[in-house]
């Protein structure tokens, strides 16, 4: 680009003196230091070409007005020039710098849009895992209410062994209270007989000896029928000891898995609520999404870039 205030006019008038000096063809670089190392050496050059070539027909360019507005008009052409030289590149710039804005803006949307492509993916992957980790925990707690309501009808059936075993308890227990008072009874008719005997006549020893005999094998009978009775006694308060410790590890398992069902509940309703929120979140991406698309669209259509760009360019202007 040339500078302000080197014109032909100058570069011929420095030509003229380095041929005056004897300086045959001088070099564009003697030229330059002649003018006093100013102006752009493709300018001198191009001014340079035509003065040679206007000597090589023969005739040098004569000045058809005077020196000073010649000169002036050189400057004035040069100064527009390079005036016109400078908005020109001046645009080019301001043009190119927008166009690396441009790529840059599109190259970080398509970067955006890719990265939340595969955000997105990640999370319908997630919910994908979230939803299958819930269905299994529908499917335990389903299956845990089932075994619930299995123990808890077991646990009814036994409460109801318990409660007749209990009933034929008492009932062993008053038999053998009425077994043990017939023996009493027994034992005092017995001694109230005896007393009666001893004051009797001796003849009826050998009758009062029979009747003894007689009331020790009952006494005897109701013993053996009283040791039946503990033995039945001691089986039944074994077998009520067995089905109360049944009872209390059943009423345990139930507690357990009462506990393990309200666990289950509770980590469905966590799982639901995090399946809402990263739905909600998926939303918000896909809307995103679209909008990059439809940026990344616009830059890639020649069309509108070009609008932009002329826009861009008259609000400069």
């Amino acid at each position: 680009m040339a500078r302000t205030g080197i014109s032909q006019f100058d570069v011929e008038k420095a030509y003229k003196s380095l041929t005056s000096q004897g300086v045959n063809n001088p070099s564009i670089d003697a030229i330059r230091a002649e003018l006093g190392n100013t102006g752009s050496k493709t300018t001198i050059s191009k001014y340079l070409k035509d003065i040679k070539k206007t000597r090589t027909n023969g005739t040098l360019t004569e000045v058809k007005v005077s020196d000073a507005i010649g000169h002036l008009v050189s400057q004035l052409a040069a100064r527009l020039n390079a005036e016109a030289n400078k908005t020109i590149e001046d645009m080019e710039q301001a043009f190119d710098k927008e166009r690396k804005s441009w790529n840059q803006e599109k190259s970080g949307l398509e970067e955006s849009l890719s990265q939340a492509t595969e955000q997105n993916k990640a999370l319908s992957d997630n919910i994908h895992s979230l939803q299958a980790k819930l269905n299994t925990a529908s499917r335990e707690s389903e299956q845990l209410n089932t075994e619930l309501q299995g123990i808890q009808s077991d646990l009814k059936e036994l409460t109801a062994v318990c409660g007749q075993k209990d009933e034929r308890i008492i009932d062993l227990e008053k038999s053998l209270q009425h077994s043990y008072d017939n023996l009493s009874h027994f034992r005092e008719s017995a001694k109230e007989q005896r007393d009666q005997q001893e004051r009797k006549h001796a003849e009826e020893v050998s009758g009062l000896r029979a009747e003894q005999r007689k009331l020790g094998q009952t006494i005897a009978s109701q013993q053996s029928e009283l040791t039946q009775l503990n033995r039945q006694n001691a089986e039944l308060i074994t077998e009520k000891r067995l089905l109360a410790k049944s009872q209390r590890e059943l009423q345990n398992s139930l507690k357990a898995l009462t506990e393990q069902v309200q666990s289950a509940s509770t980590d469905r309703e966590e799982l639901l609520a995090q399946l809402d929120a990263i739905t909600k979140e998926n939303n918000e991406l896909n809307t995103s999404v679209v909008q990059l698309e439809h940026e990344v669209e616009e830059l890639k259509s020649p069309e509108k870039l070009a609008k932009k760009q002329e826009v861009a360019k008259s609000k400069r202007l």
